[in-house]
């Protein structure tokens, strides 16, 4: 008896096309998700001062709720419960959405940072100072905006006294370099230690002679900066012209590098007050 096998070939099960747009669709939307954290940045680093950078609880702050958010912050960082947020609203950021947004992820990064601003210079004076400047629309960034930690940083004082913070005394060697640049003429002896040059005596015709003809070359240095390139005297300027350029320039920097001292009070506020005008 004989047994015939057949065999067929096999194709494989045809896709359902509905499955395939369904697989990629879900695809791009796992690469479009958002992350758990989506205010996380990378850290801001300026010189030997690290600042982690995470402003996700002010992003998410729901419409309406600002005011309690601020208390909140304000609350953690005085230690103690801060009714403040409401006034600061109105009265300090007029109702501009902008500046509530900005006031509040700067409050957010001070409070993810808390012990090492403590540590620093206390809150009071770097909350008053972030306050005074988010109203200027014309000097802060947005939220959005990658320097925005940078302009906290620098504007609430941290940046600063973490800079006075990191100071050391001068060493022996610090002493010697500036020991030669401010008295030229020294010798270095053993273990670079800088000694006095054996002067000599007073020599009063050659002092009269090399003083005077220094002084006519710093004379004459002096007086080519108000000379044109062709020797003639610089057309003077009013004194309002220069004072005007001064002014601006005054300006731009005191708003972007304000003093980290404390500010002085003004009538209704006392220092540290986080609403005072």
């Amino acid at each position: 008896m004989t047994t015939t096998t057949t065999t067929r070939s096999r194709t494989p099960p045809r896709q359902d096309p509905t499955h395939d747009l369904n697989a990629q669709i879900d695809a791009i939307l796992r690469e479009l998700e958002l992350p758990s954290r989506p205010g996380k940045r990378p850290d801001l680093i300026i010189g030997t001062l690290t600042v982690p950078v995470d402003l996700t609880d002010a992003m998410r702050v729901p419409k309406g709720g600002e005011a309690e958010y601020i208390d909140a912050q304000l609350s953690q960082l005085a230690g103690k419960a801060v009714r403040a947020g409401e006034a600061l609203i109105v009265q300090a950021f007029g109702g501009d959405p902008a500046a509530v947004a900005w006031f509040m992820s700067a409050l957010c990064l001070l409070t993810s940072n808390q012990k090492s601003i403590r540590e620093l210079h206390g809150v009071g004076p770097a909350v008053t100072r972030l306050r005074n400047f988010c109203v200027k629309a014309d000097c802060r960034v947005a939220v959005a905006d990658p320097r925005f930690p940078q302009q906290v940083v620098q504007v609430s004082g941290w940046l600063q006294a973490h800079v006075l913070s990191t100071l050391t005394t001068l060493q022996d060697d610090h002493l010697q370099q500036l020991d030669a640049i401010y008295n030229p003429g020294r010798i270095p002896a053993k273990a670079n230690k800088f000694t006095p040059p054996q002067i000599g005596p007073l020599k009063p015709d050659v002092l009269k002679a090399k003083l005077v003809e220094q002084l006519k070359a710093v004379v004459r240095s002096e007086l080519s900066q108000w000379q044109t390139d062709t020797g003639a005297p610089a057309e003077a300027r009013p004194l309002e012209d220069i004072r005007a350029v001064a002014d601006y320039i005054q300006g731009w920097l005191r708003d972007r590098f304000p003093s980290s001292r404390w500010p002085r009070p003004t009538a209704g506020t006392t220092p540290g007050s986080f609403t005072g005008t």
